[in-house]
């Protein structure tokens, strides 16, 4: 599809199809992303790495969630960046950015034409919310147990 295609069916459903609405939807599939274009993980602490290259990293757990690296490269961004350089061969989100929205949303069952549920969206991350408090308060012990170990 042109540019000029893109453009126009974001202007003609641009209630139902906003940027917030689709980066959300990646973030409930980051680990699914992450798995397809860098292969199975290495977690580090809130991050993870792919087994097969060190020199790339992405948040998991905190409020970064869907922030990259790659260090080789110097690249990195959000998760529409990702989505953007990873499945659309593009530099970054920016480069055509009508295009990276529609095959995002699309990629995460997102119909332009049709109204998004919001509802379902907000309870996805309520619970990515709660995951990410706990994993934070995991963190925290842990590294209190470390303290007091170190200690004695």
């Amino acid at each position: 599809m042109a540019k000029h295609n893109h453009a126009s069916l974001l202007a003609n459903d641009d209630a139902r199809l906003d940027r917030d609405t689709v980066r959300s939807a990646l973030l409930d599939r980051c680990e699914e992303l992450f798995r397809l274009a860098w292969g199975e993980p290495v977690r580090h602490g809130q991050e993870w790495r792919p087994k097969s290259n060190s020199g790339r990293s992405m948040a998991m757990r905190s409020p970064k969630r869907g922030q990259w690296h790659d260090f080789v490269s110097g690249t990195g961004g959000d998760i529409l960046d990702f989505y953007a350089v990873e499945y659309c061969g593009l530099g970054a989100a920016k480069d055509d950015f009508p295009r990276v929205l529609i095959e995002a949303a699309r990629y995460c069952g997102i119909d332009p034409g049709a109204p998004v549920d919001l509802s379902a969206m907000m309870a996805r991350r309520a619970a990515q919310e709660v995951a990410d408090r706990q994993s934070q308060e995991e963190q925290v012990q842990l590294k209190a147990g470390l303290v007091q170990a170190l200690q004695a």
